[in-house]
């Protein structure tokens, strides 16, 4: 089913709101966002941001509140969106069959620029992030085979299966499906490879999973805020919330070719605040190619069912390309980034 812009009016607003006693004197649709949506609201008791998922599954979205609450009971020095209980005391309420919950308004930028001395930053807020992470000792009580699935590689190429054979049943193909077809036969080859021994080793827990750019907030040249906890569900090792910002700022970003220097000083700040062992290192290759592998399928679904988002074709050609790059060059991506 095609994704749709959630469309409401101020009355919808107000009736979603009156579960905690709020009401919206304004408000404006954050075009922040692929999945979920987020209205940012003007009230009577200040600035709130009102958030709405696609899913119904209340446990699911219980645990991510619980989660940021637990984060920032630990100290966390940075703000995380902090779900308000509603009058009745529930942290979401239920409109339209979709899940709304409600949290104060971060005031901050999303920046896509980030130098060396940002680098810095985002590696100590990841680094004192995981310290805190092992002391909460949150389990979902939904628990899901992902938490058993070494790199999400079953759940990665099951969605690659689900979207060709969405393909197949298309009377007629576009750009992105030509080049989805075309990349995807040369991941399953890729995916056999890694190393998966490395992998299962490591501890692993429910990890924020989307450290990017555009889930941190800045003011006056300091992080503030850590957004968008929706793929925390899934259990992974620590590495896998440094993989995420390797691949937009030292591999996608506007350098003309990956960035290795950039790459090594972000892990080598980030061992400042938690030391990076030599096994983490050297399995920083492996899990940034699944990590893009994941993005490969959700470039292809946005394309799909958000085609109002600033993505093209040439954004999967680009995924492709690179992963192939970095399964080539695995052995002396370790090296570099290891020294």
């Amino acid at each position: 089913m095609r994704w749709s812009l959630m469309r409401l009016n101020i009355s919808q607003i107000n009736s979603i709101l009156d579960s905690w006693g709020v009401r919206a004197r304004s408000f404006s649709w954050m075009k922040e966002g692929y999945v979920n949506f987020n209205f940012r609201i003007e009230s009577n008791k200040g600035e709130f941001v009102l958030r709405g998922t696609d899913t119904v599954d209340v446990n699911r979205l219980t645990f991510k509140q619980r989660y940021m609450t637990e984060l920032e009971r630990h100290g966390f020095p940075y703000r995380v969106p902090r779900p308000i209980r509603t009058n009745g005391r529930r942290l979401n309420t239920t409109f339209d069959n979709r899940l709304f919950w409600l949290y104060r308004y971060m005031d901050g930028a999303v920046r896509f620029d980030l130098k060396e001395g940002d680098l810095k930053e985002v590696a100590r807020m990841i680094g004192t992030y995981h310290r805190i992470v092992p002391k909460m000792r949150l389990e979902e009580t939904n628990r899901q085979q992902d938490d058993l699935d070494s790199f999400r590689s079953r759940t990665t190429l099951w969605n690659m299966s689900t979207h060709l054979l969405h393909i197949m049943r298309k009377r007629r193909k576009n750009g992105h499906d030509r080049v989805f077809i075309e990349e995807a036969h040369t991941f399953l080859p890729m995916m056999r490879e890694l190393d998966f021994v490395g992998y299962n080793a490591l501890d692993k827990y429910h990890l924020h999973r989307d450290i990017t750019p555009g889930n941190i907030l800045w003011k006056d040249g300091k992080i503030v805020a850590l957004l968008d906890f929706d793929q925390m569900f899934y259990k992974d090792v620590m590495i896998r919330d440094l993989t995420p910002m390797i691949y937009w700022t030292c591999i996608k970003g506007e350098n003309g070719g990956p960035d290795l220097d950039m790459a090594r000083y972000f892990l080598r700040e980030y061992s400042k605040c938690r030391k990076l062992s030599d096994d983490e290192l050297a399995l920083v290759p492996d899990v940034l190619i699944s990590t893009m592998m994941e993005y490969f399928n959700f470039v292809y679904w946005i394309l799909e069912n958000a085609p109002n988002r600033n993505l093209a074709a040439s954004d999967l050609t680009f995924l492709a390309k690179t992963i192939r790059w970095a399964f080539r060059n695995r052995e002396s991506v370790g090296k570099r980034l290891s020294e």
